[in-house]
């Protein structure tokens, strides 16, 4: 039902800010029955509203927080761009912007390292939110309930020391929450170490992460604490860029 309702609100732009039933179901080339049904359920949930007198739909309340959400997140990777490039000048690693979308991190922007052995990233990759570092700092700030939602009970184990405990990968979070960073030694790959901080909005929603990572050779497992205190700094900059101020 979902993609059928995403496919009723895109019909709404420019010059079209009223339809009726009738047209819905034409353009949408499905029965006017199913199309009635859909309709008054999405007027029901706020996101279409209905002229009593015309019965004609138009977007509706509960759409305006989306909308501001989204032109938010459509600027993040413009603000972010100056913290990326200065936390990658600063390591002369491999820096990532990482958001999440559904039950994983999704990598929107990044810099690479001028180094010739180095983290590589594609824009639009996925990352496992419990065995990277993005993934665990965009976890870490959410409700419990919400968390073990989105790993499941069963964890993957690309390596060794991948978290496949969703109680231990519980306890883990709460020490990101603590230091106000996340790592990860060899838990997504064999040769990788990572560090990740919050990107947060003005309300102090963890809007982003901001990772940066190379082969596990060169970033030895105690220099993690470091790494992950610069990337917090950098991280706090892109967040005050956005509004919030630290209490």
């Amino acid at each position: 039902m979902l993609h059928h309702a995403m496919d009723v609100l895109k019909l709404f732009g420019g010059e079209e800010l009223e339809l009726g039933m009738a047209e819905v179901a034409r353009r949408l080339g499905r029965p006017p029955s199913t199309v009635s049904r859909l309709l008054r359920s999405m007027a029901d949930s706020g996101f279409l509203e209905r002229d009593p007198t015309s019965g004609r739909y138009s977007p509706g309340w509960a759409l305006a927080p989306l909308a501001d959400l989204a032109e938010r997140s459509a600027g993040l990777p413009r603000i972010a761009r100056p913290t990326l490039l200065g936390l990658a000048a600063e390591t002369q690693e491999t820096t990532y912007l990482g958001v999440l979308k559904g039950s994983v991190a999704v990598l929107m922007d990044g810099v690479m390292s001028p180094r010739s052995i180095r983290l590589a990233f594609t824009p639009g990759e996925h990352l496992a939110l419990h065995a990277t570092a993005t993934g665990k700092c965009l976890l870490a700030w959410r409700p419990e309930g919400e968390i073990r939602r989105l790993v499941g009970r069963r964890l993957a184990a690309p390596m060794k020391g991948t978290i496949t405990d969703p109680d231990r990968l519980l306890e883990t979070l709460a020490e990101v929450r603590a230091r106000g960073y996340a790592t990860a030694y060899l838990e997504w790959e064999d040769d990788l170490a990572t560090a990740a901080a919050p990107i947060r909005d003005e309300s102090g929603n963890v809007l982003a992460a901001l990772s940066v990572g190379g082969p596990a050779s060169r970033i030895r497992r105690g220099q993690l604490q470091t790494l992950g205190e610069l990337t917090l700094r950098h991280a706090r900059d892109a967040s005050a860029a956005l509004g919030f101020t630290e209490s």
